[in-house]
């Protein structure tokens, strides 16, 4: 998955793709360009994750078992649970802070589009979404790369009961 591929597809279903809808997007081609722009920033730290614990994938079949098992280790909800304390976030750049706020926030938007049919979605709210997904992005990969490998550290690790 590409992020940059996720953000153009969140782009062009927020614009109404659906011939069949003069009046723009359908409420399900915004409910699905919230989900995209969501994995968007969640393969982001998928990718990130498997670079720094796998290394990258350098061709032989066992490596990339090792880079497949890797990349679906990170889970949704302890991602999300560690991006909410804000004590803790505050030992990262404001790029990187600015990425775990959008992942929270996505989160709850891509929930509330995929399992909350009353909710209503517009397209300026969507397309919103999608800048704020698109910004997160590129301060994540603007930030320094021992950085990003404190920050996946950071997501992954559980301290120990005593």
């Amino acid at each position: 998955m590409e992020p940059n591929d996720l953000i153009a597809v969140a782009r062009t279903l927020a614009a109404g793709s659906n011939a069949s809808n003069p009046n723009g997007a359908t409420d399900t081609e915004l409910r699905r360009a919230i989900s995209c722009a969501y994995y968007a920033i969640f393969h982001t730290l998928c990718r990130a994750y498997t670079d720094a614990m796998a290394g990258p994938y350098l061709g032989s079949q066992l490596g990339q078992d090792l880079w497949n098992m890797t990349y679906r280790t990170l889970d949704h909800g302890p991602a999300r649970n560690k991006c909410n304390v804000s004590s803790s976030m505050s030992q990262f750049s404001p790029d990187l802070r600015r990425f775990a706020i959008t992942l929270v926030n996505l989160q709850q938007r891509r929930h509330e589009a995929d399992y909350d049919p009353g909710t209503i979605f517009d397209q300026t709210q969507v397309t919103q979404i999608i800048d704020d997904a698109e910004n997160a992005l590129a301060g994540f990969n603007n930030a320094p790369t021992d950085e990003i490998r404190l920050f996946i550290a950071y997501l992954t690790s559980r301290a120990r009961r005593s």
